[in-house]
């Protein structure tokens, strides 16, 4: 549909009210939001307002809504980032600024504000004063991230460029301290997802810019094996986490470099769901670890590198 009055065919973002409202992020040097109806008609613009005139909107990349209606809009300066807060009347609230660039998108945390911002290497959440929080950029099943959102949960979902267009996973669901708690099967479905939004039913849009296709999965799809840990390297400790999308008798095994056992960290039934085991590292000396999981018909090993030196090497087994 054409939006009437605007040629411009670049979007920032979308976001959309329950009652059918329409709010862009357009490339505007005067406007930080505009509203429309249904028919692409303009209804209202609302000025981005910075103190300065020079420090107006100039690449607006992403936009979202909280509860309350208000409407949060990102965009990028120099060598750093900022989101500009707004209620739902269009008046100017609040500048949140963050010394992050290459900044993809976002999503908003309520109590107490914070923000989630994605980048090609993970995502990191920062206070709203500005301050990094937690961070997680450990993602083996993408390439690159692309795409954030977040549901009423708190819970936050990415998406991103895998490293082999047949690789299964387009989304992970993280708790509110990026710790990954599901991960989304592409269901034999060959795309690759730029963008992600959650409805409040917990449908998920899975959007592809190459395909100009947007995706609809449901979020309570079984969870799927998977097994991983972080940090690694690590010092004196990382967490394995796996997941299980049946009931079945586990055993996750640490091996020294020769295939030695070190210790059996856990063994017996689980029931199905994700599961993070924490590992200290006092009485490990320094080198390569691989830690194997035997869930039912799922088998796996991934490498470890425990550093108890100063130098932290970036040597990672897929």
């Amino acid at each position: 549909m054409p939006f009437n009055g605007w040629s411009n065919n670049y979007l920032g973002d979308v976001a959309i009210t329950d009652v059918g409202d329409i709010y862009l992020c357009p490339p505007s040097p005067d406007y930080a939001v505009w509203k429309i109806d249904s028919l692409g008609n303009i209804l209202t613009k609302w000025q981005s307002y910075d103190g300065e005139k020079d420090e107006m909107f100039s690449n607006p990349i992403a936009m979202t809504m909280d509860e309350k209606g208000n409407i949060y809009v990102l965009d990028e300066k120099f060598f750093y980032c900022r989101i500009q807060k707004f209620d739902e009347k269009g008046h100017y609230l609040q500048t949140f600024q963050f010394a992050k660039n290459d900044v993809h998108g976002f999503a908003v945390s309520g109590h107490p504000i914070g923000f989630y911002l994605v980048t090609l290497s993970g995502v990191e959440y920062f206070g709203a004063g500005g301050e990094s929080l937690h961070k997680n950029e450990d993602f083996n099943d993408f390439l690159f991230t692309k795409g954030i959102t977040s549901d009423s949960s708190g819970n936050i979902y990415i998406t991103g460029f895998n490293k082999e267009r047949t690789d299964p996973i387009f989304a992970i669901k993280l708790d509110s301290s990026l710790n990954v708690i599901q991960k989304f099967d592409k269901q034999g479905i060959d795309f690759e997802a730029s963008d992600i939004k959650i409805d409040r039913e917990g449908n998920i849009y899975a959007g592809s810019q190459w395909e100009e296709c947007l995706y609809k999965f449901d979020s309570e799809d079984d969870t799927k094996n998977y097994l991983l840990n972080y940090p690694n390297p690590f010092n004196s400790m990382t967490k394995i986490q796996y997941a299980l999308p049946n009931d079945c008798h586990v055993s996750l095994k640490i091996y020294d470099v020769l295939g030695r056992e070190v210790v059996e960290l856990v063994k017996g039934e689980n029931k199905a769901g994700v599961y993070e085991v924490e590992l200290n590292s006092g009485f490990l000396t320094s080198g390569i670890y691989f830690y194997r999981i035997k869930a039912g018909e799922f088998h796996q090993t991934n490498k470890m590198i425990v550093v108890k030196q100063d130098q932290i090497t970036t040597e990672r087994y897929n």
